[in-house]
């Protein structure tokens, strides 16, 4: 059978921005029922910004060897000028660079694993 990977994120207890308490729970639920469906998950919750760029490198090199990559993330997200971006727990943003350096452009997460996986699934909640 082909190797399954998924990285899932839940952040829900935001420091500036609003708590989202289902965040964490969605993630929980989802990553329980990921290995009966063949996925070895990565399931990570309430992540700073150093936690969550560790998270993606690790989902990034277990992407090496998969075939099937899924990515599921609830948290706070937000779009600027087309571009889509994750939120970590201890964001905290005052210009445009300051957004590209701490948070998650989502076309990245995107891009990193089209290169390295057939089938990709990314689910936003």
């Amino acid at each position: 059978m082909e190797k399954r990977v998924a990285l899932v994120i839940g952040n829900g207890d935001y420091k500036k921005e609003a708590w989202l308490p289902n965040a964490p729970n969605d993630a929980k639920a989802m990553a329980e029922k990921l290995p009966a469906l063949g996925f070895e998950a990565q399931l990570s919750v309430d992540l700073g910004r150093d936690a969550m760029e560790n998270a993606l490198f690790l989902f990034e090199e277990k992407l090496k060897s998969a075939h099937v990559a899924l990515f599921f993330y609830a948290g706070h997200g937000l779009q600027v000028e087309g571009e889509n971006y994750l939120l970590p727990i201890d964001v905290k943003i005052e210009g445009k660079t300051q957004l590209k350096r701490r948070t998650f452009a989502l076309n990245e997460i995107l891009s990193i694993m089209s290169q390295r996986t057939q089938t990709n699934l990314v689910f936003l909640d």
